[in-house]
């Protein structure tokens, strides 16, 4: 099963009996897959755009897919669509050349063959009628599907409708089987063509069809062919099929010469344990820390600057956030860990497969022959997968010194590549090189804590000292959130050592100065190991990326840990060099960490598995994309239920609380080009914006409650409302409906 399959169950429809179409069936049992204001989840190259509610192409460049789900087994699909004069496109719904063909009958040379015109299974079944509308005019397809039994409508009427198993479709099987197809292919993405033609598509909706439901089969008539047109049609096929298999041989040929001369890329994956984009220079200029290879690493690659991690049902963050890295799958659609029953779906084996854990990063990367090895912290991850390394080194590191450090991660990693120079290992290699730091206990090293001005404090009955050395407060900074964040007890907020629940000047910025030291310690263990890499001769054939789990406040907003949906602490840093990629260039990307095994497997040429949900943004990488997905959707309901939702789009941003049984409900909506730091009314305090050095502008407020944007409000509630659906969040907030 693939990412969303469970979107697609709906309600049973009412028979479709004969050739006339049925009423039409309530939205509700349908997921739509664009309603005319966004091409989240769908893939492209730019060409094709959104005009006026309906999705049509500008140029060349290839087709739209729908990445974010397979198309079921059994399904209904429904779309709008219209061509220009001679015009020409399809719809792709299976893999083995299953295309509804789109065409203008009368100009284009394919609607001279009933079996290649509009609504045709192309090369296969012609339509029973040409039932299109004049050019310019909107037509209305289906195609129904189930067991064997493909149907095409077109414009209320039924045109198709066989049992490809019934041995008088033979020919018609065996035609589309010389093209190249095969009628027993499930699971593709659903593909709008692009034939450099004008064409334009709305309303595309599909449902998966019960086991029970009666479709109404009853075969319908082909219309008959002409002799003529059937000896042009076998001609045409006879050339097909001729360009077919001498591509064929050429890609053959090719990847063999490949195969011999060119060794398949390395990678290395760094993740850091709690750390925000923010605290680095890279994406904040007011941050003191110091992160030199980091910083090479930028300047020889790419940063993303919206990379986020989708959010959590547990207090530890770090649980869901890890499974989703290694399986690339999104947060509702994860098993629970060990004996916590946290996710409500992980016991539906039609959300969450039974044998994921054979599907993750580790299992992928050895069955194509890539030597793996891990080091990191131990626990709060994806245990079943994690054991798949073929190496594993898992301890919690997170003391001052050498050997209690981070240090102790990177001799890890060191020894890994050691033993492979001394054995003359040439096989590639997946190393994830993950750190306990700088997740507290933030214990630096005496050195950095000095550079820093920190200590690592241990009496809670004092406070730290004050030292000019320690980085400034942030400047989102508050002494407390307005509210309850919703979690009581939460260790982040009121037991981490060093803190607890203070957060008074010289605390946080005692703190944020321990952080930065064990981030500057992580950033030298990188520099041991690139420099490794280079003296190998790896560093030039290796993909490496640096991130983190997830964010984290520290004073930012009056909050401390990492149970909240700001900016902050939803996004993360994520930097990517390697072959091929850009030097010193930036993105937004809009991905989530569960794209990263959807993305290593592209460049390393190896087919993610069926269980992946994320989208590869390798086009980013390579600068032909800009972004992966115009949404994104972010959860934390660790505490009280349902939580914090958030959803962002463009520039804006809805952020929703519903914790304490009701006591707390809360709407925030930011304009983020207008407002990046999420100022709240209480960062507007003139004693505040001193503290902090910064005072934010009058428009740079919450907007929920602003009239003015009462109508970018309604469409980001509507917005968050349908990212849970199609995430299958088991939760509704309390103005939402069920």
């Amino acid at each position: 099963m693939t990412r969303h399959l469970a979107i697609f169950i709906s309600l049973v429809l009412l028979p479709l009996l004969g050739g006339i179409a049925p009423a039409v069936a309530q939205d509700k049992t349908f997921q739509t897959l664009f309603d005319g204001s966004s091409l989240d989840g769908w893939k492209h190259s730019g060409n094709w755009v959104i005009e006026d509610g309906v999705v049509t192409r500008t140029g060349k460049g290839g087709s739209l897919v729908y990445n974010a789900a397979k198309v079921p087994d059994d399904f209904e699909l429904r779309f709008e669509w219209k061509v220009a004069a001679g015009s020409n496109s399809g719809v792709y719904y299976r893999p083995g050349q299953y295309e509804y063909q789109i065409l203008d009958n009368s100009k284009h040379r394919d609607g001279k063959n009933p079996r290649t015109s509009a609504a045709s299974l192309y090369f296969c079944m012609q339509p029973s009628a040409d039932k299109t509308r004049p050019v310019g005019q909107w037509n209305e397809a289906r195609i129904v599907c189930k067991g064997s039994v493909i149907q095409h409508w077109l414009n209320g009427s039924k045109v198709i409708d066989f049992d490809y198993q019934d041995p008088k479709w033979a020919f018609n099987v065996d035609m589309l089987k010389q093209r190249g197809g095969d009628v027993a292919s499930r699971g593709g993405q659903l593909s709008l063509q692009d034939h450099g033609d004008p064409v334009w598509y709305r309303n595309i909706r599909i449902r998966t069809i019960p086991a029970g439901e009666d479709i109404g089969h009853g075969d319908v008539t082909p219309e008959t062919i002409a002799p003529d047109v059937l000896k042009a049609e076998a001609e045409k096929l006879a050339g097909i099929v001729a360009r077919r298999t001498a591509a064929q041989k050429k890609a053959a040929a090719n990847k063999a010469a490949q195969s011999k001369t060119k060794k398949r890329p390395n990678i290395l994956f760094i993740l850091a344990d709690d750390q925000s984009p923010f605290d680095l220079q890279l994406y904040n200029t007011r941050s003191k820390l110091e992160t030199p290879h980091l910083d090479r690493l930028a300047a020889e690659g790419i940063v993303l600057d919206a990379a986020h991690h989708m959010g959590s049902w547990s207090g530890a963050v770090c649980t869901p956030s890890r499974h989703m890295i290694m399986s690339g799958r999104s947060v509702w659609h994860l098993p629970n860990r060990g004996r916590n029953k946290q996710n409500p779906n992980a016991d539906n084996p039609s959300l969450v497969p039974t044998d994921l854990p054979n599907q993750t990063m580790a299992a992928v990367f050895n069955r194509a022959g890539y030597d793996t090895m891990r080091t990191c912290k131990r626990g709060n991850s994806y245990d079943a997968a994690n054991q798949l390394f073929t190496i594993v080194h898992e301890a919690s590191k997170r003391g001052g010194t050498h050997e209690t450090g981070s240090a102790w991660h990177a001799d890890r990693v060191l020894d890994y590549l050691g033993q492979r120079e001394a054995s003359k290992d040439t096989d590639p290699f997946l190393i994830y090189f993950g750190f306990s730091h700088p997740h507290d206990t933030r214990d630096g090293t005496s050195e950095l804590n000095a550079k820093y001005g920190a200590v690592n404090h241990t009496d809670k009955n004092s406070l730290p000292p004050a030292n000019p050395k320690q980085p400034q407060l942030p400047v989102n900074y508050l002494p407390e959130h307005p509210f309850h964040h919703g979690h009581p007890g939460l260790r982040d907020e009121e037991k981490v050592s060093g803190v607890w629940t203070r957060r008074d000047e010289r605390t946080i910025r005692n703190e944020l100065g321990r952080e930065f030291a064990c981030s500057e310690n992580i950033d030298d263990q990188i520099g041991r190991v690139l420099d490794k890499l280079e003296k190998l001769g790896e560093l030039d054939n290796t993909y490496i990326f640096y991130t983190a789990d997830h964010g984290m406040a520290i004073g930012r907003h009056g909050l401390q840990g990492k149970q909240n949906l700001y900016e902050h602490t939803w996004r993360v840093p994520f930097i990517a060099k390697g072959p091929g990629i850009p030097q010193g260039v930036r993105a937004p990307g809009n991905i989530y960490l569960m794209d990263v095994l959807a993305t290593i497997c592209d460049l390393t040429g190896i087919d993610a598995p069926d269980t992946n949900e994320g989208i590869s943004f390798a086009p980013v990488l390579f600068g032909k994309q800009q972004v992966v997905r115009d949404t994104l959707f972010g959860v934390y309901c660790g505490g009280t239920k349902p939580g914090m939702r958030c959803v962002k789009q463009g520039d804006w941003k809805l952020i929703k609380y519903d914790v304490l049984d009701g006591k707390v409900r809360q709407t925030q909506l930011f304009n983020l080009a207008e407002n990046p730091h999420e100022f709240l009314t209480q960062h507007h305090d003139a004693s505040l914006n001193a503290l902090v050095g910064y005072t934010p502008t009058p428009s740079q407020v919450n907007l929920a409650g602003d009239p003015k944007h009462k109508e970018q409000l309604i469409k980001m509630e509507k917005l968050l409302l349908d990212e849970m659906r199609r995430l299958d969040d088991p939760y509704r907030l309390w103005d939402q409906p069920e």
